[in-house]
């Protein structure tokens, strides 16, 4: 597997920390499906749950997105003490 890495220069009038600019990098990658919610948990140094929690709400563009999404949280789903809307559907 190869990488990249990216040395960025912003203005100062952007006001992004160093993480908020990576973040923002990763959710663009994730949102447009070339980066898994699991290799995004890694870059930002999160778990995949703290991931899919915080930005599993981006927009889906294709229904493709939006049942590999709703797999995602019917796995989760099963782990929870309650239980879940998401089973009766």
């Amino acid at each position: 597997m190869t990488t990249l890495t990216l040395q960025l220069e912003l203005p100062d009038n952007c006001k992004l920390s160093e993480q908020e600019a990576k973040a923002s990098l990763v959710l663009k990658l994730y949102e447009d499906g070339k980066l898994s919610a699991g290799k995004g948990a890694e870059i930002l140094g999160i778990t995949k749950r703290e991931f899919i929690e915080t930005f599993g709400t981006v927009c889906w563009t294709t229904s493709e997105d939006l049942r590999r999404e709703y797999e995602l949280v019917c796995q989760f789903s099963r782990h929870l003490d309650k239980p879940s809307i998401l089973k009766s559907v």
